[in-house]
């Protein structure tokens, strides 16, 4: 997994291409992704409270497939 994927996802969907990857508050905004060099894993978290998440391969892929589609419509 690549954290410029999550980033530029997250991008795109402010945009207004898609629905962002955001905090369970809907009342908090989109989550921003970092990336834990000592645990070599990428976490998408919140602002606004502790909400953290671990992406896995299936929100992986289905974030690639998006993009992809997207790319290939606004070629």
């Amino acid at each position: 997994m690549k954290v410029q994927i999550f980033n530029y996802y997250q991008k795109l969907a402010l945009d207004g291409n898609f629905k962002p990857i955001s905090c369970y508050n809907t009342d908090h905004g989109h989550l921003i992704t970092s990336y834990d060099m000592n645990k070599d894993e990428i976490n998408l978290f919140c602002l606004e409270c502790d909400y953290k998440v671990k992406p896995g391969i299936n929100l992986y892929e289905k974030i690639l497939e998006r993009i992809s589609e997207y790319d290939k419509r606004n070629s």
